[in-house]
Formats: C-alpha cells, structure tokens, sequence
C-alpha cells in the first residue's frame, strides 16, 4: 500500500442484542493500523431489544473517523449483510460478528492478499479465553477456519496461507473480505437461509471463476459460548439452519450433516427392538462403545496437542452436547424447513 492512498473498506456488522460485546468489537475496530479516512463501520440491528443500539449510537457520537453507521433491517442474517452492503461506500466488504475481537493488522492484511483472481479473503478465528469450556469447545471443527482446532484426524491446514477455487469454508463470515462488485454481481448473500449463508455465497463466487485465500494473519478473536446450554442452542441453529439450506440448495447437503440423527435413530429402534432381536442390544452396546473410544481418543490427542489433561474428559462431553444439538435441531429443521421460508417471508412483509 505503500506511495498511494489504500484502498476504501466498508466494515459490515449484523447484530442482535449483543451488548455484552458490542464495546469490545468496536473498540477494536477503531484500533486498525489502517487510515482512518479509509475504513467505515456499517451496522444493522435486528430490532435489539437490549442496550445494543445504544451503545453503538455512543460510540457513532463520539468517534467522527472512521464513521459508524446504523440501520435496522428484520429478516435472518442474510437479509442484515445485504443491507450493509447496499449501504457501504467501499470497494471491499469486510464481514465479521459482535462477538469477534479483530487484531490491528485486520483490514491490512485482508487487502494485501488480493490478487486479481481472488474475490473473497478469509483468516482464522482463534479463541482468546483461557476458559476450559471455551478452550474445549475450540478444538472441535465447527466454526470455520481456526488455528486452535485440532483435527480428528491429520493436522491443522490453517496455519499458512493458500488459495483455493473448490473450498467453500476457505473464508467465513466470522472473518472475512469480499470484493463489493464480486458480491453484487453474484446478487449477494441469499436472505432465504436461516444459517449457512457463508458457504452458499462462497459456493457461487467459486461457480462464478473466483478464487479464495486465507491468510493466517488476518486474525480475530472469537468469543465463544461459556456455558453448555448456550453452546447446545448455538449447534442446533446451524443444524436447523443446514437442513433449511439443503432445501434450497441441495448441493449443499452432505451425508455427515444428517449422521448423528442417523445414528440416533438406528439405535432407538434396535434397542426397541431388542427384547425380540436380542443380537441389536449387542450391536447398540458395541456401537457406543466404538463411539465412546474414539472421540475418548480424540479428547487425548487434544489434551497432549494442547497441553491440559482436563480435555480428555471435556472433550466427550462436548462431543455428545455437539451431536446432540445437531439430532434435534436437525430434525426440526427438516420437519419445519418448508414452513420455516413462509413465515421468514412473513415477517419481512410485518416490518416493511
């Protein structure tokens, strides 16, 4: 960037009453090493019924550069990052959530790694908290690229950069920078999904002859549910919202996103079954087993990688919560996802 002004960035936020981190993602938005003149902060509220607008509104009064903006949109996340987007002045479109924490080198780093294939840049969301609960949960696979996730198998790919044209969690919105015409030329992100808007769009950009990078140092901080109900709640939206997705985009559907309501269902009907099959009750006992092996195996490989002998036994169990999750709110998912589009539609005609 060096010997010319850089180029304008439009910092694109959906909240929803998210006061207890609204100050803490904000303060570390103003601290870019980026000009001030050349980054704005575009917010869209739905509807908060918390002190969220408020204190965004603070923070808009009392910091002239870079401006703060805000708007107020109903519909799912999607519908609030178009909003954003329609909104913003910049050539590129950063994406991240109120409860991320962005590194000072974000913005930098996100637009140096541009080249002319590339539309969209993502980098990791790493976890802050020296919590076991949250330090647990970041090991697991589940929210997108993270250099604190250990793999069950093989290691972590997201410690160096790469450029992928078939990789559609390359970049999330968690922590992400798209090129704004790349976005509107594709039509955006699609406001039908309940969750998984980020792998759809990326889907298209990759279909449209785009590339996307990762670049390690384009680092935030991701603060992570501290309690297991919280958690449980989080991982049942993103099942809800995948069975939706594959509704609309049956590309999308995959046969591990439906495996733990498979596997669930399996063994409530063999252990149904088994005082006149006794042969099912073995085969259910043998099942958890191996279920219980691996993932006790998995939870040792996190605690040597990671140096805490508490993730042999919080690993499991934060396994079982994740699977859980994922059967119930699959399931409700598939049982609603046709009229989950009508009522999303409803309520976007409600707040017209």
């Amino acid at each position: 960037m060096s010997g010319q002004k850089p180029p304008f960035i439009s910092i694109v936020i959906t909240v929803r009453n998210a006061a207890s981190t609204m100050g803490m993602c904000l303060d570390s938005l103003l601290a870019q090493e980026y000009p001030k003149d050349c980054y704005e902060i575009v917010i869209v509220d739905a509807f908060s019924t918390d002190q969220t607008q408020d204190i965004i509104k603070d923070y808009a009064k009392n910091h002239k550069e870079p401006k703060i903006s805000l708007y107020e949109k109903a519909g799912y996340i999607g519908a609030g990052r178009n909003e954003g987007i329609k909104k913003a002045k910049g050539e590129f479109i950063a994406v991240t959530d109120a409860d991320m924490e962005v590194s000072p080198q974000w913005l930098s780093e996100h637009i140096s790694s541009f080249e002319d294939d590339v539309a969209g840049v993502g980098g990791p969301n790493n976890n802050p908290e020296d919590i076991l609960f949250t330090n647990t949960i970041s090991c697991l696979d589940i929210h997108g690229p993270c250099q604190d996730v250990v793999p069950l198998r093989g290691k972590n790919r997201y410690s160096e950069p790469f450029k992928s044209r078939t990789d559609i969690y390359t970049t999330v919105c968690r922590n992400s920078c798209f090129r704004k015409k790349v976005l509107e030329e594709i039509s955006l992100f699609d406001e039908r999904l309940v969750a998984t808007e980020d792998p759809e769009l990326n889907q298209r950009i990759l279909k449209a002859g785009w590339a996307l990078r990762y670049n390690p140092k384009a680092l935030v901080y991701h603060h992570h549910r501290t309690k297991i109900r919280a958690f449980f709640k989080q991982q049942s939206h993103y099942a809800f919202g995948q069975a939706v997705a594959n509704v609309i985009h049956p590309q999308m559907y995959k046969l591990i996103q439906p495996l733990p309501l498979i596997g669930a269902i399996a063994l409530l009907v063999m252990l149904a079954l088994s005082p006149f099959v006794p042969i099912y009750l073995i085969l259910v006992l043998i099942a958890l087993a191996g279920y219980s092996t691996l993932y006790l195996a998995y939870g040792i490989k996190c605690a040597k990688i990671k140096g805490d002998p508490r993730l042999i036994f919080s690993i499991p169990v934060a396994v079982v919560v994740w699977h859980s999750a994922w059967v119930f709110g699959y399931l409700r998912g598939l049982i609603r996802r046709k009229a989950v589009l009508s009522e999303h539609w409803a309520g976007i005609e409600s707040h017209a």
